[in-house]
């Protein structure tokens, strides 16, 4: 399971809304989303990563990939997460966090209450 909060996922998915483009779920160096047409600043484009699976918090490059293969498998991918209007609408009010569930064959998307949402 893949947890994104909603305090860092709300700056990517403003980026998916003025860019109107396609949200994806990457695994290189960490597992994070990101806009699929997003501008560089500072460098570096826009992210949020999955609690747990954060190159700042694992430092050791080999912690960090076991971390991103126990969560996703051995390779590294970019996939489109289409997410319908209601569920980007909720996630844009910064009360929920994005979870994804990956299977060998399936991926699914849920909405949790964040924590300290009212």
């Amino acid at each position: 399971m893949l947890k994104f909060t909603a305090e860092t996922i709300k700056p990517v998915l403003a980026e998916i809304n003025e860019h109107h483009c396609a949200l994806l779920l990457v695994k290189d160096q960490g597992v994070y989303v990101m806009s699929a047409n997003g501008k560089l600043k500072n460098g570096r484009r826009t992210v949020a990563y999955a609690i747990g699976i954060v190159p700042a918090c694992l430092p050791d490059r080999g912690e960090l990939y076991d971390a991103s293969v126990v969560a996703c498998g051995g390779d590294d991918f970019a996939e489109e997460l289409t997410l319908p209007p209601f569920l980007m609408s909720t996630l844009m009010e910064g009360n929920h966090d994005l979870v994804v569930i990956l299977t060998e064959s399936h991926m699914q998307v849920e909405l949790w209450p964040s924590e300290g949402a009212a």
